[in-house]
């Protein structure tokens, strides 16, 4: 059987640093969207700069939904992660009362049961009504 093991501890820490790059690449994008194309210009390099500044915004949009996507898959997986754990607090949770009981039988109470057996530790059988109902999921 394989293990998942995940620090969902840092996978939020690294949906705070996506969250940030995403935002920090929306300003750059931003900035870049108001650099002007000047066509009133006389310069021979006036193509190349216009060029330029078009590829350069295309680029930006691209990086742009590519951080986008990469902070919604983080942000959602640290999500899924994080219910997930959830859900086994949860189910221990309904696990830990009938082990609670079990464990915590007072020693003699069935003592008659076990009389003249060596080793045998007491447990009352009540001490296991429920324990299937605890760990039905």
């Amino acid at each position: 059987m394989a293990f998942l093991n995940v620090d969902t501890d840092l996978l939020r820490s690294s949906v705070s640093v996506a969250e940030r790059t995403n935002d920090l690449i929306s300003d750059a994008a931003t900035l870049l969207n108001q650099v002007v194309v000047h066509n009133d210009w006389v310069c021979s390099e006036r193509n190349q700069i216009n060029s330029y500044t078009i590829e350069n915004r295309e680029t930006a949009q691209k990086i742009e939904g590519y951080a986008s996507s990469f902070y919604s898959a983080v942000k959602n997986a640290s999500a899924r992660f994080d219910a997930a754990e959830q859900e086994m607090r949860q189910r221990t949770n309904t696990v830990d009362e009938p082990i609670g009981r079990i464990t915590n039988v007072v020693p003699g109470a069935i003592q008659e049961v076990t009389q003249g057996v060596t080793g045998a530790t007491p447990i009352c059988m009540s001490a296991f009504s429920g324990l299937a109902k605890g760990v039905e999921k």
